[in-house]
């Protein structure tokens, strides 16, 4: 092949190249260019999504002229908080009941005042010193949600975006409406809104108010050094003329040093300002007639909306408060605290309920807290903070509970099958003076110990029924109380306030349910508002119907209402003296001179708090009667109905047991039915004795003499006790009447006289002699039979050897055998003796827990085990086992254990056994999960 040849097909070849290069070259710019119009059709795309992300329901620029701009603006309403039909007055969110003044920044017709030029120069130098420039916004603080460095952005994160949470994306919508502000409205517009909006302190809205409170004069009038004054405050309202006034003024001096540094003021003008005397106005106060309750309903708006918004203004805010009621309440108060000071008392309408003061009651270092609430709503009627020498605080105090929380140790009872009927015994210490000892009651009902807070009965129900069932239900009433024992109980550490006792008492008033509204997550509490709406008439909330959350059963929660309610057991009645039904808790505070006094009708609870050195009882219980019957007036009397699952029942008192005819009291007692008494009255028994030797009568004992007596039965544990207070014991030996002289040929060897049998009893004696003809063996009940049956009969005589055979299947007691001997010409012989029968075993009745139950395992499980064991003589032993390991043995009731839960199946049994042997067993299975 030529060399030209060669030549050619090598340039063809590198033409060839250069075009698949050049081929190549223009799909990978083609692929890039379409990869590029990707990206960038996606980045707008993630752009717009993001905008319309951050504008998504943004509110309006217009939203601020509709707010501040007169004579409508909203927000130059303050703030006002009313009682609950909107007609009272409670309180003011300004420093003047007054609409505030609107004042524009640059004169016109129909302005007759403007804001000063100089309050305008310092606010912009000080708080946004790029106003003139920037659009409204700056990127400065992007990421941190709180910070609104420029006017614009102040006005609307203040006005219209309060109701969003911080957050990145609130910061960019706060940018998109400042710069839409300052395009729409312009610059001076909004630097007018501000200063007419602006936070001063002292809830002053605005620089007319400001100017009002602090110098007393229209903003229109401020001089130079009073307008930089403002403007400092605006930037650190806490520190103003009236809390802080030294600390202000140098804050003055500061800023004047930094606005001439800048140039916002000549030299000569901050050589002017320095030079003038500022006369700050006196705080003038406007006292509210429900300062505590004010507080609180303040708290719960916070709540809801940002306090800054609130004091801001435009709100009308109707809380649950009873004008009235309040009103009589603070006056009672106050009456009482004077009365006890020997000053002069204030007219008070109600006052004529208030007792006479004890004798030697005077103590003028006296304070008081008082809280009516309405259980059926949860809403507070009524709140008087702490009060003293005529002066109601807005500051509502804890206290230290004392006594206050005893009832809960017997509801701890009543949840494991105890009743207001069960025994307990008031009993003093061992080696107690007699004359002390005379002071405890004995045997009482638990109504009776739970009335009146007997110390002995209430350690003695706080240990049986443990401190985690008892802690457990503390909780249960929202009381965060774990007590170790009775005595840490009643020293608690823990301090609550009237409205917070007001709650859990409520609790019992609403028959277990506790009603309100939420006051945090998952909690409800009691209330003090009703409805926000804006000034406007745009409704912001309201509340209706209550929430309601079950706290205990209307059966549980009864009894302990019975409990309280009932007048007759207590030793003072007159708290009850309202002409309706009502339950009543007083307590003994934890330190001397300390009382709470706590009552409630299915309308109302009213707790109050007194304390002072020298403080008695008396004027608290009075103060307290007063109270209730205030806040009762205008409500119709009503009882709480009677639950489902609730008995009425007579027993014996104080056993509470059925009655016999031994029994000296009977009572109607309250129970929840299952577990109301089934076994007859133990505690009295009646014996019939010679009144002459004061023995048990026999049947040997001549008529005439034999009367029956009743006695109590006391325990080895109170026979101090009785000695004491004088309680006469049966006698344990019988009448020394001893019969005719036994016959040798006419006699009974055993039965031996009083002796115990049971069963088939063999009869030993002798039925013979000269003249026998035949011989009858006959039983009848009781020391003097009315009627006679026949055992056995014979006509061959018996010497010592067995007469008959006696079943005694069936029978029970005090028995006389007599054995008649007949001989020729009818005469007769006979020999009697006493034998008592036992053929019946004890009995067991155990109410908690019931066969076959699955109980759940709490935080802190203990559960009690009370079985009922009686029999028709005496019990030997009652022993309580449980999986097979015995848990405790007594002789004598209570039969009280305490078991620390395990989960699992388990088998709890209880025995029983009397002197002659017999012996009852009941077994129950249950599960713990």
């Amino acid at each position: 092949m030529s060399s030209l040849s060669v030549l050619r097909r090598r340039r063809e070849r590198r033409i060839e190249q250069r075009q698949r290069a050049g081929e190549r070259l223009n799909g990978s710019l083609i692929g890039l260019g379409l990869l590029f119009f990707a990206l960038l059709g996606l980045t707008i795309l993630g752009l717009a999504l993001a905008y319309s992300f951050l504008t998504a329901d943004l509110p309006s620029p217009e939203t601020i002229p509709a707010l501040l701009e007169p004579p409508y603006g909203s927000l130059l309403q303050p703030t006002r908080i009313y009682d609950r039909t909107g007609t009272h007055l409670l309180a003011v969110l300004a420093p003047q009941d007054a609409p505030r003044q609107y004042l524009p920044l640059v004169a016109d017709a129909s302005a007759e005042a403007t804001l000063p030029e100089t309050l305008a120069r310092a606010t912009v130098a000080l708080i946004d010193p790029g106003f003139w420039l920037h659009p409204g916004y700056t990127l400065d603080g992007l990421t941190d949600p709180s910070d609104h460095p420029t006017i614009p952005q102040k006005l609307i994160a203040e006005l219209v975006l309060w109701q969003e949470p911080p957050s990145l994306r609130r910061a960019l919508r706060e940018r998109i409406l400042a710069a839409q502000l300052v395009r729409r409205y312009g610059r001076p517009k909004v630097l007018e809104w501000y200063l007419n909006s602006a936070n001063y302190g002292r809830l002053a809205y605005g620089a007319d108010a400001a100017a009002r409170l602090y110098f007393d004069k229209p903003a229109s009038a401020l001089s130079l050094a009073e307008s930089v004054l403002l403007a400092s405050v605006n930037q650190l309202p806490a520190i103003n003329p009236l809390d802080a006034p030294q600390a202000a003024l140098q804050r003055q001096q500061e800023a004047l040093k930094n606005l001439q540094a800048t140039g916002a003021f000549s030299p000569e003008e901050v050589e002017m300002a320095r030079a003038e005397t500022l006369l700050f106005a006196p705080a003038v106060s406007f006292p509210s007639p429900a300062p505590a309750f004010v507080a609180l309903a303040l708290s719960q708006l916070e709540r809801q909306f940002d306090r800054a918004r609130v004091e801001r203004g435009g709100m009308v805010v109707l809380t649950t408060l009873d004008y009235e009621i309040q009103a009589r309440a603070a006056c009672l108060v106050r009456v009482q605290l004077a009365r006890l000071a020997e000053v002069e008392p204030p007219a008070c309408e109600g006052a004529a309920f208030l007792p006479p003061l004890p004798p030697d009651s005077v103590n003028p270092e006296v304070s008081a807290s008082v809280a009516i609430l309405d259980p059926r709503s949860g809403q507070v009627l009524a709140l008087v903070g702490d009060t003293r020498a005529g002066q109601e605080l807005a500051f509502l105090p804890p206290y230290r509970p004392g006594s206050l929380f005893t009832p809960f140790v017997y509801l701890a009872g009543f949840t494991r099958g105890l009743s207001p009927a069960s025994l307990t015994w008031d009993l003093p210490p061992p080696g107690t003076s007699p004359e002390i000892a005379k002071q405890y009651r004995g045997p009482v009902r638990l109504r009776v110990a739970m009335s009146n807070d007997l110390p002995g009965p209430t350690r003695q129900m706080f240990d049986a029924m443990g401190a985690a069932l008892i802690g457990q239900t503390l909780r249960a009433f929202g009381l965060d109380i774990t007590p170790t024992s009775l005595d840490d109980l009643l020293a608690l550490e823990n301090r609550y306030t009237v409205l917070d006792v007001a709650r859990v008492y409520g609790i019992f008033a609403a028959q277990g349910t506790l009603l309100g509204q939420q006051t945090s997550p998952g909690v409800l509490g009691e209330w003090a508002l009703l409805s926000i709406r804006g000034a406007d008439g745009r409704d912001y909330v309201q509340w209706d119907a209550p929430r309601s959350e079950p706290v205990l059963s209307p059966a549980l929660a009864y009894l302990v209402t019975d409990v309280l309610r009932d007048a007759t057991v207590r030793q003072d009645p007159s708290l009850f003296e309202i002409g309706r039904p009502v339950a009543v808790k007083t307590a003994q505070g934890s330190q001397p001179g300390e009382f709470w006094a706590v009552g409630y009708t299915p309308q109302r609870v009213v707790v109050l708090w007194m304390g002072g050195e020298r403080l008695s009882e008396r004027p608290v219980s009075g103060l307290w009667l007063a109270l209730m019957q205030a806040a009762s007036r205008n409500a119709p009397a009503e009882d709480w109905p009677r639950p489902a699952g609730i008995v009425r029942l007579r027993v014996c008192d104080p056993s509470g047991l059925l009655p016999t005819e031994a029994c000296p009291n009977q009572v109607m007692e309250t129970f929840i039915d299952g577990y109301q008494p089934m076994q007859p009255d133990s505690l009295y028994r009646a014996y019939a004795i010679n009144r002459e030797t004061g023995l048990l009568a026999t049947v040997f004992t001549p008529p005439a003499l034999i009367e029956n007596r009743v006695y109590l039965q006391v325990p080895a544990q109170a026979q101090e006790w009785a000695a004491a207070v004088g309680i006469e014991s049966p006698p344990d030996t019988y009448d020394t009447i001893r019969p005719p002289r036994v016959s040798p040929s006419a006699n009974i060897v055993a039965p031996a006289l009083f002796e115990q049998q049971k069963g088939t009893i063999s009869i030993l004696g002798t039925a013979a002699g000269q003249d026998f003809v035949s011989y009858r063996l006959l039983y009848g009940q009781g020391l003097n039979p009315s009627g006679w049956v026949l055992i056995a009969e014979g006509n061959q005589p018996v010497e010592a050897a067995t007469l008959a055979e006696w079943d005694t299947t069936g029978l029970n007691g005090l028995y006389v055998l007599q054995l008649i001997v007949l001989r020729t010409e009818n005469r007769i012989e006979t020999a009697s003796t006493l034998v008592m029968i036992d053929n019946e075993p004890p009995h067991i009745a155990l109410d908690f827990p019931k066969n076959d139950t699955n109980l759940v395992l709490t935080e802190q499980p203990q559960l009690v085990f009370q079985p009922r064991v009686s029999d028709n003589f005496h019990l030997a032993r009652v022993e309580v086992w449980l999986d097979g390991r015995q848990l405790a043995t007594f002789d004598a009731p209570p039969f009280t254990v305490t078991w620390n839960a395990r989960r699992g199946q388990h088998n709890l049994r209880v025995l029983a056994r009397d002197r002659l042997g017999h012996e009852t067993t009941l077994d129950v299975t249950f599960s713990v999960e």
